[in-house]
């Protein structure tokens, strides 16, 4: 399935679907490249789409398509920015199972997609990496990167 279609048929997503990387914020942007931005198959700002729905719920910031071919279903990354400490991995995570499922009671094409979640830090990446919250992170298919993110 392509991005922008399971996007725009998911229910509260309808509307919310940008070319490129214009869905995310100016200053977030910066943190995301495309190693071939032709392959960007559009983006979603899922916080500020969902946010009407669900004000009090830890919702995740934003999905990335990539197109994989026109034979293939594109691929979503689920991208966070959020400071990256041992002290913020459980709001994270909290995020992430959010997340998930609300990819399950939407009935979200995106949930059937080839994926991958994505922490990118706002700022210094401070986590230690032998700490079990890391390793819980690890667990939950969660990847910090650090400032910047190369997609594809």
């Amino acid at each position: 399935m392509k991005f922008k279609t399971a996007v725009t048929t998911t229910v509260g997503l309808e509307a919310a679907y940008q070319s490129g990387l214009r869905a995310l914020r100016n200053t977030d942007r910066e943190r995301l490249a495309a190693r071939n931005p032709r392959q960007l198959s559009g983006s979603v700002n899922l916080d500020e789409a969902l946010q009407h729905r669900f004000p009090q719920s830890p919702r995740w910031d934003y999905a990335v398509g990539l197109s994989l071919g026109q034979r293939q279903s594109d691929k979503v990354f689920w991208i966070e920015v959020h400071p990256a400490t041992d002290g913020q991995i459980g709001s994270v995570l909290a995020k992430l199972q959010w997340l998930k499922r609300w990819l399950v009671a939407a009935r979200s094409p995106l949930n059937a997609m080839e994926r991958e979640f994505v922490w990118i830090s706002s700022g210094k990446t401070a986590l230690t990496a032998q700490s079990p919250q890391v390793k819980r992170m690890a667990m939950q298919g969660l990847r910090c990167v650090g400032q910047h993110f190369s997609i594809g």
